[in-house]
């Protein structure tokens, strides 16, 4: 008897320092409104991966917001993210009970954010999401260090894309129409709505990307039908050894996105050899944990990809030994010199033990000085009373406290803590009975 095939759930892979694992019902959704950018998709990735222990839970999840603004000085760029994430509304297919259905939903749901710049942001997942990533079977494993290397969200959204679908066994290409690949790709209606400008801006930049940093080659073809273009095809394929070898140590990447829409596909021009730039390897799993440690609190990925930038734009030789090179650029440039998190966690700490003894001080006070005037009130009220009614309340007052006798608290002016609260019983009682 032939054994039936056991689907592997997503909730049950692990995320790792290296690679981050996304359900394909957040890689293949539709914005319906508004539009994501390159910054919003990266923070959505760490979102998830940050919570993905109890994602399916309806709990608040913590993260710090200097993990989410990269190189910025502030946390404005997360902020707006948060914002984005809470307000576009995606769609996406699920099956539930055997029945197809889209769900309509935002990405993220309440937020709260800590106004100090290094304190934490508390975010949460609406049910739609925890119950779409609950049953989800099918997901893509994204490299962490590649998805920082991206320059467009179309190309983010390609290798998301890609991802999810290469190492499927029996299946290598897949056919999406015009408007579908636009939505996936998170191509805004209002943008190159001419087929030529959609292939200059969107389609092949994103594809030079992808095949230039990840692990995998693809490429998109129009499908034409009466010489009329009716969609596009995408292809896929993971590279040979020596291919991601090469791609990963030879320090060269092609022309830009604006040399692309000059590219001619002429003969004589595919066999003149490309102009290239220099351009750094791409960090190890222990070179990366490395700097983690000696830039504790610092976003690397997104700093090294500054650094490559740093040296294309200025033409600089590839060093030999990226590690030391891209530690001397961040204590040199940025002003960098070992972690930021512990000096400012102990900053705010003295800045909270001295608002809290502000505070306590602040209140002894209000409470001492609503003592005296309720000792004011009892002396003045003590002092309208007859004489025969004074010592009355003295004797009753030496009766039950048996200190020291009521001509002595007359010559202090009647402050004795003890005395003018007796005094205040008193006139309590006397008031009661009265009313």
């Amino acid at each position: 008897m032939q054994t039936q095939k056991r689907h592997t759930r997503t909730l049950e892979q692990h995320q790792t320092e290296a690679h981050i694992v996304k359900p394909a019902e957040l890689i293949d959704f539709k914005e319906v409104s508004g539009g994501l950018t390159l910054a919003d998709r990266r923070t959505y990735n760490l979102l998830l991966a940050n919570a993905w222990d109890t994602i399916k839970e309806p709990v608040l999840h913590a993260i710090r917001l200097l993990e989410l603004r990269s190189s910025n000085q502030d946390n404005n760029r997360p902020r707006d993210s948060l914002q984005r994430l809470m307000k576009i509304v995606v769609a996406f297919d699920v099956e539930e009970d055997g029945i197809k259905r889209v769900v309509l939903t935002q990405l993220l749901g309440p937020c709260k954010l800590d106004h100090n710049p290094q304190g934490l942001a508390y975010y949460t997942f609406p049910e739609p999401i925890r119950a779409a990533l609950e049953n989800s079977k099918v997901f893509a494993r994204l490299r962490r260090d590649i998805l920082c290397q991206f320059r467009s969200k179309y190309a983010l959204s390609l290798y998301e894309m890609v991802q999810k679908r290469v190492n499927l066994s029996y299946k290598i290409s897949e056919n999406f129409s015009i408007d579908e690949l636009r939505q996936k790709l998170g191509v805004e209606k209002s943008k190159y709505k001419k087929l030529c400008d959609l292939h200059t801006y969107v389609l092949k930049p994103a594809v030079f990307e992808v095949n230039e940093l990840s692990d995998v080659t693809c490429s998109i073809e129009s499908i034409i039908e009466m010489r009329k273009t009716v969609g596009f095809r995408l292809s896929w394929r993971k590279k040979e050894t020596d291919e991601v070898i090469k791609s990963t140590h030879t320090g060269q990447i092609a022309p830009g996105r604006a040399d692309l829409k000059l590219v001619d596909n002429s003969p004589a021009a595919e066999a003149a050899p490309v102009e290239t730039v220099k351009r750094l390897r791409e960090l190890d799993t222990r070179e990366c944990e490395q700097l983690k440690k000696t830039f504790f609190g610092y976003d690397i990925y997104s700093f090294y990809s500054e650094f490559q930038d740093w040296i294309e734009k200025d033409g600089k030789e590839v060093p030999k030994n990226p590690p030391a090179a891209f530690t001397n650029w961040l204590k040199q440039y940025y002003k960098i010199t070992g972690p930021q998190q512990k000096p400012q966690e102990d900053r705010a700490t003295r800045t909270i033990q001295q608002n809290t003894a502000a505070e306590t001080k602040r209140a002894e006070a209000e409470k001492f000085e609503r003592s005296q005037a309720e000792n004011e009130l009892s002396i003045q009220w003590f002092e309208t009373l007859p004489d025969n009614e004074k010592k009355a309340l003295g004797s009753d007052y030496l009766a039950e406290s048996n200190t020291v006798d009521v001509g002595g608290f007359k010559k202090s002016g009647y402050n004795y803590t003890g005395f003018c609260f007796f005094v205040k019983k008193i006139w309590k009682i006397k008031q009661a009975n009265t009313e």
